[in-house]
């Protein structure tokens, strides 16, 4: 008996499954089985569209759009201008040759072997043009900060804003290049992006790590190179006339004797202070509850980031409304559970769970070093007259 019943329930399963495939042997009028192809026919329509968007929004996933409107893509299948030479080399049958594969392992050595510096940094770098060389730098970063590089070549200018500015004559062709460093010994480096004309790379950064900075000229060529590489906030401080020396209250710190941890900065300033947009986006809300008092989220959807303004006296937006990075969102006070403290701003980062502000909004201090050797002397053979002076190849 127990036999038969498994038997039944085994039959019922594949008749329910004929019948979902168009197999079952029971004759449907046909207008019935047209209906029923043509609502299959639409539900794989809808799922192929469903995959298509998951597709794009990973894709598009590493785009930022910074306060000033500039975006960053790397689509993973785009090629590098380095990418591009090596298969240029290949398809020349170069790349097989003792100085091609000369040229390819200098790359790869300077990732494996970067040299470890901290920025604000500059140095200025010779490559021999007999000698197929790269240099790599690795740098540690955190999420919310945003690294700007300068390379500029012996004989090109910088112009008042920073930008290297190439004097008349032949281009000196180099590869600047960046990657997250491997989190394993075994790992590889995850390329990030590069410079399209090798003098300026800035990214955003949207994960904590290492990261390695390569410089390459390309075959045959060479010459001194300096390498600026400077960290900047990549949001606008959210307080007018401030910056981050005005935050008096950090990410972590306790609160309510250690039940809970303070998920924002507090930024210190005069009370109707105006509180700022930090960047482009939306108001999503306009409210008031016990802890932060009169407070205002505003989503920044190319950042995929939410902004949480709390303690305000006055909130001066609305829900919905459209703000541009640095239009006001309201007036600092100490709304809210802060009535004994000093007027401040609340200010939170959120992407689905609390970041830390303070690399979003904080500029290192300090300018990079000047060079302390003449770089002239770099290329050529120098006796070094101390014991002991530090010296590095």
């Amino acid at each position: 008996m127990l036999g038969f019943r498994r038997r039944r329930r085994k039959t019922a399963r594949a008749q329910r499954r004929r019948r979902w495939l168009g197999l079952s042997t029971r004759r449907r009028p046909s207008a019935v089985r047209r209906r029923r192809r043509l609502v299959r026919l639409i539900f794989g329509l809808i799922a192929l569209l469903g995959l298509g968007a998951l597709a794009t929004g990973f894709f598009l996933g590493g785009c930022s759009v910074l306060p000033g409107g500039w975006s960053e893509i790397t689509p993973p299948w785009a090629e590098s201008p380095r990418e591009q030479y090596v298969r240029s080399l290949e398809e020349a049958g170069l790349a097989a040759t003792a100085l091609g594969q000369a040229w390819l392992t200098a790359g790869r050595r300077a990732l494996e072997r970067p040299v470890d510096v901290q920025p604000p940094y500059r140095e200025t770098v010779f490559f021999d043009p007999a000698e197929p060389d790269a240099t790599g730098f690795r740098f540690d970063l955190r999420r919310g900060q945003r690294l700007v590089v300068e390379v500029t070549a012996e004989g090109e200018e910088t112009t008042q804003d920073g930008a290297p500015e190439r004097r008349p004559g032949p281009p000196s062709r180099r590869f600047v290049d960046l990657f997250a460093a491997a989190r394993t010994p075994v790992g590889e480096p995850r390329r990030l992006t590069w410079s399209e004309d090798a003098r300026r790379l800035e990214r955003t950064i949207r994960e904590e790590g290492s990261v390695l900075l390569r410089l390459q000229p390309e075959l045959l060529t060479g010459g001194r190179y300096t390498v600026t590489v400077q960290v900047e906030p990549s949001l606008v401080f959210p307080v007018e006339g401030k910056d981050s020396d005005a935050v008096g209250s950090f990410f972590g710190d306790p609160r309510d004797g250690g039940r809970r941890r303070h998920r924002g900065v507090d930024i210190f300033a005069p009370r109707g202070t105006p509180a700022l947009a930090a960047a482009d986006g939306r108001v999503l809300r306009v409210g008031t509850n016990r802890l932060g008092g009169q407070t205002v989220w505003v989503y920044a959807e190319g950042l995929g980031l939410t902004f949480y303004y709390a303690r305000l006296d006055r909130q001066d937006v609305e829900r919905g409304e459209r703000l541009r990075a640095g239009e006001p969102v309201g007036r600092i006070g100490n709304t809210g559970n802060a009535r004994s403290t000093p007027p401040h701003l609340h200010f939170g980062v959120f992407d689905g769970r609390a970041l830390d502000p303070w690399p979003f909004l904080h500029r290192p201090p300090g300018e990079p070093p000047e060079l302390a050797v003449d770089p002239s002397r770099l290329g050529a053979w120098w006796r070094t007259v101390e014991a002991g002076a530090p010296l590095r190849t």
